[in-house]
């Protein structure tokens, strides 16, 4: 057809997209469900994008990226991190990044239970 726009498939440009949006879950420690849930997608979206059974937009890999809380050039093509034991900050960090994607029911008991945590150690 003349004129009509043809969608561009960005499945051989991005081959290993679907890797690394399960490499950052998985580093989260976030479900499938979840990440759906936080980034406003549909039920299994994660899932078909993990097992490149669809080649996500731009803006579907923009919501991602921040529901992950990671840049989208992070999310495209750096590894996670792993955490250095030494380096508390860091660890910190991650802690702080998994809590934030929590929901708020869960965020508010993880937050009693760091609280309690740290009371017992006041008295030690």
């Amino acid at each position: 057809m003349k004129g009509a726009r043809q969608k561009k498939d960005f499945g051989n440009e991005l081959p290993e997209i679907g890797r690394q949006v399960k490499l950052w879950r998985n580093q989260i420690g976030v479900s499938q469900s979840e990440l759906e849930q936080q980034a406003g997608l549909s039920h299994n979206a994660i899932s078909r994008i993990e097992t490149n059974a669809h080649s996500p937009r731009l803006e579907t890999l923009e919501k991602i990226s921040v529901a992950l809380n990671i840049s989208l050039e992070e999310l495209q093509y750096g590894l996670p991190k792993k955490s250095n034991v030494g380096d508390l900050s860091e660890e910190l960090n991650e802690i702080m990044d998994r809590v934030a994607l929590l929901p708020t029911s869960k965020r508010r008991k993880a937050i009693e239970t760091f609280e309690k945590i740290l009371d017992l150690t006041d008295t030690e």
